[in-house]
């Protein structure tokens, strides 16, 4: 509620001195005040030209008359501003009849106040003056090739008021400067305390800040821990594996080799065998044979047995 009627009375205040200022203006927009008169340049205006009695015509229309220049610094004022705004050819009031000159509102100007430039006087009897940042010089008053300078007096009518105005306008500013480093003054304490609440509110977040960072990396942490168990887990699970495929291998190895072992015993052993079964066989063949010859040559008359026996023996040896 503070703060509101604080800025209430900072606008009320601006608004007062813009309105005394506002009131103080001595001329009208696009007028430029000096020495209690205002006058226009209607170049700023518009880029139309014109002849001395439609220029004359403009200005009365605008409440005011082609200027008249009374002194040599008020020439020299309006050549400077001619000079730094880049302004061309301008009407005054001045106006030749015969060979006398006469201001827009009709007094009477001897010509030796005037500021010809060197080859600005004519030998006509009726002409218009047109000024420059060079000088003046007389021209026909209905060429349409020239700007104009209208003037009327301003609020204030000679410079010791002028020196008043600017004097109230600075006093003016200094009391609303004053009322704003005074209240700014009372509404320290104020936003000191803001201040500090709001420097307790950042320091609150930072803090609920880091501990939501340091959440999310124990939770991240005990992620990356489980990951690396559950891997550690299967790679013992795979050693196992692996464990149990070698041992099968050496199994089925060890059990080959043994098979190949029972093999060769087998095929070493059968050979032998069979040999003696043949020779047993053919013994007992051989004395088969000896018997039954031995039973022949007794029945065979003049055949002794001996001599069978004999013979046998000798066959058995061949």
């Amino acid at each position: 509620m503070t703060e509101k009627v604080n800025c209430v009375i900072i606008l009320a205040l601006g608004l007062l001195w813009f309105q005394g200022v506002e009131s103080q203006r001595q001329c009208e927009t696009n007028w430029i005040h000096r020495s209690g008169f205002c006058y226009l340049f209607s170049e700023t205006l518009s880029t139309v030209q014109s002849d001395w009695e439609d220029a004359r015509e403009d200005c009365r229309e605008r409440s005011s008359n082609l200027t008249t220049i009374q002194s040599e610094d008020i020439w020299d004022w309006m050549v400077t501003k001619m000079t730094s705004g880049g302004l061309g050819k301008h009407w005054i009031g001045l106006r030749k009849t015969g060979n006398q000159f006469y201001w827009d509102d009709g007094t009477f100007t001897d010509k030796s106040n005037f500021f010809w430039t060197d080859d600005g006087q004519s030998e006509n009897l009726n002409t218009c003056v047109v000024v420059a940042k060079d000088g003046w010089r007389e021209e026909l008053c209905t060429e349409e090739s020239y700007y104009h300078i209208c003037y009327k007096k301003g609020t204030a009518r000679d410079g010791r008021v002028d020196a008043v105005v600017v004097t109230v306008s600075i006093l003016a500013s200094v009391f609303v400067l004053f009322i704003l480093i005074l209240l700014a003054y009372y509404m320290m304490p104020e936003t000191e305390a803001k201040h500090e609440k709001l420097e307790k509110h950042v320091k609150r977040f930072d803090e609920q800040e880091a501990k939501r960072r340091r959440q999310r990396k124990g939770d991240l942490e005990s992620e990356v821990e489980e990951a690396g168990n559950v891997r550690s887990k299967d790679v013992e699970k795979a050693h196992e594996v692996d464990e149990g495929r070698a041992k099968k291998t050496r199994k089925e190895g060890s059990d080959a080799e043994s098979g190949r072992s029972q093999v060769g015993l087998v095929k070493g052993r059968t050979p032998q065998k069979v040999t003696v079964e043949s020779r047993g066989k053919r013994e007992e063949n051989v004395e088969s044979g000896h018997s039954k010859k031995a039973d022949v040559k007794k029945n065979v008359p003049g055949t002794s047995s001996k001599g069978y026996e004999n013979k046998a023996f000798d066959n058995n040896n061949e």
